[in-house]
């Protein structure tokens, strides 16, 4: 019997797998007609939207601002009616107000040094929570641009293993007959199972993959699971340009995280100069009136009664020893430092992290260039292996495991190229240009 030539061998492989890759793209097509396409953008603006944290932070500077309201608000007269009225026997006894039917109270700071200083940190306050707000939303975007482009990149890795695994399984055949018809030893059968094996092993771990980022993305988005697909256009180019040489100076000059440190610093600062300045003398205007009623027998004890009764005038306070108070500003002192501290270890950590990324960005744009290459030379490799193969000069294992290598370097490829991006877009967001990295792609 005539054993079939390598050449039947190849155009049997060729065909079953390109039918396969057919059949993929189609039951993809029709499963993506289900699904509603979202874009990154749409994704973004979604996710800002229903992110906890953005609303953590938002409730964060609306307390912040009604706390700066609260102490600035101290120096507008405040007016309290109330009542006294009540039953006395014998002189009506008068503690803090005698019984009466309305009495008003007004009370408004005029001059007091700590308060206004006190004012002037919960102002600064505001604004550093205003800042971290701006954080949590940088924050948000880069969680969901990340997300978003490692399900995209799992989901095109997942396409390119299912079409390995197909021509693997047609491969599996084409040895299983061979090694019937004496070409080959029973060895290459295992082998041939064991390279399907890795492929559904890491298309195992591509679904699985897939499926956490899927479940972030529906999470932050608030969007169905289900109907979540990625567009890969929607994502823009980055650019060498990316990683210039000023990155750690815009992200030290850019940075929310930073100016809401200095901004804090700063109110620790005057509320300490404040606790300092409450040893100074102060006071506020102050005002009473009350309707006294005949019943409590007033009349009887005070010679020139009448039921209208008013006052007005100032409370002075001159502090001449608080030795607590004294100790207040000290601790006042010591907060305002370590805040300082605190501010100039983030100031170098931002620093010192940007560095780190700008050359993990050149170091990774290298690696992605010779694995671009690598990928090219296997790719030709293998189309000459092919072109071996149907002339009859190579082998049926050379050609697979030609194969096999530009598979391999195309897999290569695609997580360097993800490694790349987040790296630049981790950067990106550490230069304050992330943002506007995303906005422009139409």
């Amino acid at each position: 019997m005539r054993l079939p030539s390598l050449d039947w061998f190849a155009d049997r492989a060729r065909c079953s797998a390109k039918f396969l890759a057919l059949s993929f793209v189609f039951l993809a097509t029709a499963a993506a007609a289900h699904a509603e396409p979202m874009t990154l953008q749409q994704a973004i603006v979604l996710a800002l939207g229903h992110s906890p944290a953005m609303a953590i932070a938002a409730s964060g500077s609306l307390k912040a601002e009604k706390s700066y309201q609260e102490v600035k608000d101290s120096f507008i007269p405040q007016l309290t009616v109330g009542s006294g009225a009540g039953y006395s026997y014998g002189f009506p006894l008068i503690g803090g107000a005698g019984p009466s039917i309305v009495n008003v109270n007004s009370s408004a700071t005029v001059f007091n040094p700590a308060q206004r200083q006190f004012v002037k940190a919960a102002r600064l306050e505001w604004n550093a929570s205003r800042f971290r707000s701006d954080e949590q939303r940088i924050e948000a975007i880069q969680d969901t641009v990340l997300t978003y482009a490692e399900l995209d990149k799992w989901t095109r890795k997942l396409a390119l293993l299912q079409q390995q695994e197909a021509e693997s399984l047609q491969a599996e055949s084409h040895m299983d007959a061979r090694i019937h018809e004496g070409i080959d030893a029973p060895i290459e059968a295992k082998k041939a199972k064991l390279a399907t094996a890795r492929l559904r092993l890491l298309r195992a771990e591509a679904d699985g993959s897939s499926g956490v980022l899927r479940s972030h993305l529906a999470w932050l988005t608030g969007q169905p699971e289900a109907g979540i697909e990625t567009v890969t256009s929607s994502i823009p180019g980055l650019h060498e340009a990316d990683a210039d040489a000023d990155a750690r100076q815009k992200a030290v000059s850019s940075s929310p995280a930073i100016k809401a440190a200095d901004e804090h610093a700063s109110a620790e600062a005057i509320r300490a100069k404040g606790e300092h300045r409450a040893l100074l003398p102060s006071f506020d205007l102050v005002g009473q009136y009350a309707l006294l009623s005949k019943s409590n027998n007033y009349d009887e004890f005070f010679t020139k009664f009448q039921r209208h009764n008013g006052n007005i005038g100032i409370a002075l306070r001159v502090p001449i020893f608080n030795a607590q108070q004294k100790a207040r500003a000290q601790g006042a002192d010591a907060d305002a430092a370590r805040a300082r501290q605190e501010a100039d270890v983030i100031r170098n950590r931002i620093a010192e992290e940007t560095a780190r990324l700008r050359q993990a960005v050149l170091q990774l744009t290298a690696m992605r260039d010779v694995a671009g290459l690598e990928s090219e030379v296997a790719q030709a490799e293998s189309e000459a292996a092919m072109q071996r193969a149907e002339a009859g000069t190579a082998t049926f294992k050379e050609l697979q495991a030609s194969h096999q290598q530009a598979d391999f370097r195309k897999d290569t490829l695609v997580d360097v190229e993800f490694d790349l991006t987040r790296a630049r877009v981790q950067l990106l967001r550490a230069t304050g240009e992330l943002e506007a990295w995303v906005g422009s792609q139409p």
